[in-house]
């Protein structure tokens, strides 16, 4: 989940950088925010095993203010964005992980003795006017500064990546950086294969595939 001061900006600059569409998702009714979103297919030459057995893919998303909701205070925007202000640099601010029963692997994990919160409901819109509901658990402190994955179940609604003709990149790798080395054992216990170091906080994603140059890191102001 990449977040911005201006996501409609961003977006614009993203495109113009990588020559990759960005599908416009939604508006969050009385969250405050809307997003964007790009499909991800996982490269050959990936650095990590992101395979699934479900047929359920992987999404980025853009996620921003959204003008048309300027009364919603800020610590009530999704994922806090409204709290950071209107000058930050954009950056990937957390991700999550898709679980069929997250009711029961956010207790798992609370008993296990991480910091995984209970899942609420939520919904958005999409442009087409098909509502999307899904469940997540979120941990408003964002455990290891975000690093932690939340928790995400959509349930009998269609995964964002199935949307037709949603524009795509090729994630070839994760960075996670955190100096705490207790990261390692939450993603273990998610079952997640994803390398993490020891150092000072770093979050970025390398994407090949595009067309106007050979590869994209994010973070990054485009």
């Amino acid at each position: 989940m990449l977040v911005a001061p201006d996501i409609d900006d961003y977006v614009r600059r993203f495109t113009a950088e990588t020559g990759v569409a960005v599908a416009f998702g939604g508006s969050h009714p009385g969250r405050g925010t809307k997003n964007y979103l790009v499909g991800l297919e996982f490269a050959p030459s990936s650095s990590i095993d992101c395979s699934v057995d479900d047929g359920i893919g992987a999404y980025l998303e853009f996620l921003g203010l959204d003008e048309n909701q300027p009364d919603v205070p800020a610590e009530q925007t999704m994922f806090g964005v409204g709290t950071l202000g209107r000058s930050f640099v954009p950056q990937l601010l957390t991700w999550a992980v898709h679980g069929t029963d997250i009711d029961e692997l956010a207790s798992r994990g609370r008993k296990a003795g991480f910091a995984f919160a209970s899942p609420v409901d939520a919904a958005r819109t999409t442009p087409a006017g098909e509502l999307l509901r899904w469940r997540f658990a979120v941990n408003p402190d964002f455990p290891f500064a975000g690093l932690q994955p939340f928790l995400i179940d959509w349930g009998d609604t269609p995964h964002p990546s199935q949307t037709p003709g949603l524009p795509k990149l090729k994630l070839r790798g994760l960075s996670l950086v955190h100096p705490d080395p207790g990261l390692s054992d939450v993603l273990a216990f998610l079952g997640l294969d994803i390398p993490c170091q020891v150092g000072p906080r770093s979050f970025s994603a390398t994407f090949g595939g595009l067309s106007s140059q050979a590869e994209f890191v994010l973070p990054t102001s485009c």
